[in-house]
């Protein structure tokens, strides 16, 4: 029997998902969206959320193969520079990620020309990883695209990724800590070498078993996974998110859209993306991301080159923010800790640095501190009325520069317990005009949601 739609070959994404498909050829992809370069320049693994059709997957995909057509990549990467990776609904654990061994392979010679069946099965996200990891590629930007990441449980198949970006976070240059053993990584590079030679891959693993290691985690791979919420996918836990920056992608009014040319706004030229990244992955190679956050404005002082004032009423209200949301959310569980003040200054260094290739003012901090907030501190918060009580309306109101005895008040009760405030000394003071806009609407619209179903995620 035969059939023109069942063959051998796997097919590309972009085959049976048209909206996969890149806008341009990625040699004409000239621009990429300005927060999503910020985002994974600050952390190398963000999420991407928001309703659907508004550009989530589009915005990863034409990053990175706007990327890819750089020629700066020639003498770098061999091979594509990214990889997408539509997620299955039925990954259970880290095989379609990372590949497994697999002793019924077909037959193949060794070096020493015994046969065997003993083979590695190597998915395509591996293929991007071992590419990345190849020595001649650790300065430059490499993604992995996880299409529809929450189709299935991310603590599951993501689970190495997650465990070890923590167990290497403090450790400067390559990790300490493989993703795949050394005896793993010489049977990829012998089944390699068997079947593709030639390949980037094989290359990358043959120059990573020559220096006698496993597989790390690429300090230059940058992971990227737009996500939908409804029935047929799963909510992420606070693990993931505290992992991740969350990027929610806007939706715009239909006249608006229709009104407007948004081609360009609130976009980066694709050179100065690959610039932004490759600084970000040196600053992450040499621990410059881990230091305390004063080290880090100390840095952003050195990148605005004068800008000293402007950089301390940034770290001024930096500080404050963060002390205020940490006063009024650690009753209702969700304080933070030292990872996530560290990396909204980081997202706060990376947007300095951004404005500067642009030869942009800084003036506009504000809204980087409001993205920073909104993407950090408030996608863990979630649960139903009796858990969370009057805190979103008191955070909101915190926002927007009221403390306890401001009408509305920065305060709420939870249960018969003492009142929780913000003291007038401790109020956020932001310069004429600004207004922590996308936080406060953000806060609004899960209040509402709180009111309407009794329960509140940030995530939906």
């Amino acid at each position: 029997m035969t059939s023109n739609i069942l063959t051998d070959r796997v097919a590309r994404p972009e085959e049976y998902l048209p909206s996969f498909s890149a806008p341009l050829p990625p040699a004409e992809i000239t621009h990429c969206v300005f927060d999503l370069v910020v985002a994974v320049a600050a952390k190398g693994f963000v999420i991407l959320t928001g309703q659907s059709g508004t550009g989530k997957s589009r915005a990863a995909l034409q990053l990175g193969q706007g990327l890819d057509g750089l020629d700066a990549y020639d003498n770098g990467v061999r091979g594509s520079s990214y990889e997408l990776v539509p997620v299955g609904a039925d990954w259970t654990d880290a095989r379609q990620l990372m590949g497994y061994v697999n002793p019924f392979g077909p037959q193949r010679k060794k070096q020493d020309a015994e046969t065997t069946h003993l083979t590695y099965e190597i998915p395509d996200a591996l293929r991007v990883i071992l590419r990345a990891a190849s020595p001649s590629a650790r300065g430059v930007p490499c993604m992995l695209v996880l299409d529809e990441m929450n189709l299935s449980h991310v603590e599951r198949y993501f689970s190495p990724f997650l465990s070890l970006i923590e167990a290497n976070r403090a450790s400067s240059g390559d990790a300490s800590v493989p993703l795949l053993t050394a005896d793993k990584m010489g049977l990829i590079a012998e089944v390699l070498q068997a079947t593709e030679a030639n390949s980037p891959e094989a290359t990358a693993a043959q120059e990573l078993v020559a220096e006698a290691r496993g597989l790390p985690v690429p300090i230059n791979l940058l992971v990227v996974g737009p996500v939908n919420v409804d029935e047929t996918t799963y909510m992420f836990s606070p693990k993931v998110l505290d992992r991740a920056h969350v990027l929610e992608m806007q939706s715009v009014q239909p006249g608006t859209y229709f009104a407007s040319d948004a081609s360009i706004e609130g976009t980066m030229p694709i050179g100065l993306a690959f610039d932004l990244l490759c600084w970000a992955i040196e600053c992450r190679g040499s621990g410059v991301f881990e230091k305390h956050p004063s080290k880090l404005f100390e840095t952003a002082k050195e990148i605005a080159e004068g800008g000293n004032a402007i950089i301390d009423q940034i770290a001024e209200a930096t500080q404050r923010l963060l002390d205020g949301a940490y006063t009024l959310l650690e009753p209702v569980g969700f304080g933070f800790g030292f990872r996530a003040i560290n990396e909204v200054c980081a997202y706060l260094l990376c947007w300095v640095k951004a404005r500067k290739l642009m030869n942009a003012g800084l003036e506009s901090w504000p809204e980087a501190l409001d993205r920073a907030f909104v993407q950090k501190v408030l996608p863990k918060i979630h649960g139903n009325r009796r858990q969370l009580g009057e805190s979103l309306l008191a955070v909101g109101s915190f926002l927007a520069g009221h403390d306890e005895t401001s009408n509305p008040p920065a305060k709420y009760r939870l249960g018969g317990g003492e009142a929780i405030g913000i003291k007038p000394e401790q109020r956020l003071t932001l310069p004429a005009g600004a207004s922590m806009a996308r936080s406060r609407e953000k806060l609004r619209s899960m209040q509402t949601q709180l009111q309407a179903t009794g329960y509140a995620t940030f995530i939906r």
